[in-house]
This record gives C-alpha cells, structure tokens and sequence, in this order.
C-alpha cells in the first residue's frame, strides 16, 4: 500500500511541476530569440569545432545556424579542416559541387574494408575549392540548385 501512495505522490508532484506557469509560458520566445541570434550561434559554431559532417547537419538547427553556415567561409573552412580527410560524397556536399566538378580536384582513391573504393580529400584544398565555386556566395547558389534537383 505504501508503494501505491508513494507512486501516486510521485505521480501528482510530476504532474504539478509539468503544468504550465507564467514563467514557462515566456520561455518558447526568450528561448527563440536566443537559437535565432545569429552572432550567438556563430561563436557556438567557433567553439563546438565541428567536423565537415556535422557542419553539414547543424544548418538544420535552426534558421541562425543556417544563417552562419552559409554566410561564414572560416567556419565553412575550419570544419573542412577539422578532419585527416573528406569523402567525395562530404566534399561535394560542402562545396556543392557534382560529381564532375569534385573529379577536378585532386583526390586518392583508396580500397574499402568490404570491397570497392572510395575517393579521399585532403582538406588542405578547401581553401582553393571555395574560390573555385566562387566563395560563399557561389557556395549558396550551388547549394540551391543541389536543393531543387533533390540531392
């Protein structure tokens, strides 16, 4: 009986500190200003050093994240050179580049685990890849053109 009325308690305690308060109700927007000040989750992005991959998924974050990964080419450059390499298929997606234009740049090819091979970036031509594609500017152009063909 003691385990019910304590479970019940732990039940209706739950429930009081989940419900709603003046407080909470002000939180959403104080905490969307906060994930939309875009200085604010730049320097986040300085801190965090992000390799290419993740650099990629935090534009999904929010629109501030997005803002600074397409707007900033250190950031863009140092997650590029965050890693020992980059696979054709990450260096295509942060240069927005297609599957010609990544052949240009020099590359080695290197044998899978389970068979096949696989293409291997240095990053020490990033640099060079986003003056190729026209610097940021011409990196937001190609990333919607990849966006509307469905990449």
């Amino acid at each position: 009986m003691t385990d019910r009325l304590s479970l019940r308690h732990a039940h209706h305690s739950d429930k009081a500190l989940c419900t709603p308060t003046r407080r909470t109700r002000a939180m959403p927007s104080a905490v969307e200003a906060v994930f939309e000040n875009a200085d604010l989750m730049r320097c986040i992005l300085v801190l965090a050093n992000l390799d290419a991959r993740e650099f990629a998924r935090v534009s999904g974050v929010s629109s501030a994240f997005r803002l600074a990964t397409l707007t900033d080419g250190s950031l863009l450059l140092a997650a590029a050179r965050s890693q020992e390499y980059m696979t054709r298929r990450v260096f295509m997606g942060l240069f927005g580049l297609d599957r010609a234009e990544a052949a240009v740049f020099p590359c080695k090819q290197r044998a899978r685990c389970g068979g096949g091979h696989f293409f291997e970036y240095d990053p020490a031509i990033s640099r060079s890849t986003l003056d190729w594609v026209g610097g940021m500017e011409g990196r937001r152009w190609r990333l919607k053109v990849r966006a509307r063909r469905g990449f």
